[in-house]
């Protein structure tokens, strides 16, 4: 084992304590140093932004040349390639499937609902599948409604 990874393990295990804590921001910061990764600071950020040949100093109209540069270079972008003698539809292969949708029944949607692990956590909806279980029942006729 090489020294460095000796090193490594020595500071880690002085530190146990600190880990077994569950500190998970200071075993992070720990971490951080051992490795020698450092977090970017305010301060390291840049002050100023060119924008055309204009310095600008002020966060704001930083933040804004950054927003206006983002913004613009799709359309720039598209302006130097211009426009091609192939069009889009050459690239795209005709895969002779074709596509169509069907309806559900309410008793297949149940029947997803009720395969679902009764977890207690919650999606971007703040709806678990433990609560989405139990109220199926209630809003399975608007829910078909929806998905049909």
């Amino acid at each position: 084992m090489n020294k460095e990874i000796t090193n490594y393990l020595e500071i880690i295990t002085q530190n146990l304590d600190l880990i077994k804590k569950e500190n998970i921001k200071q075993t992070w910061t720990l971490i951080r140093d051992v490795i020698g990764s450092q977090t970017k600071k305010r301060e390291d950020l840049p002050s100023f932004f060119k924008q055309n040949q204009e310095i600008l100093n002020d966060p704001n109209d930083i933040a804004n040349g950054f927003n206006d540069f983002f913004v613009g270079i799709g359309p720039q972008l598209a302006a130097e390639v211009g426009p091609t003698a192939r069009s889009y539809k050459s690239y795209i292969k005709d895969c002779g499937s074709v596509f169509n949708f069907s309806s559900i029944s309410e008793a297949s949607i149940l029947g997803v609902i009720k395969k679902l692990k009764p977890k207690t956590s919650a999606g971007v909806d703040c709806v678990s599948n433990k609560l989405l279980k139990q109220i199926a029942p209630l809003i399975i006729s608007p829910l078909h409604y929806l998905i049909n």
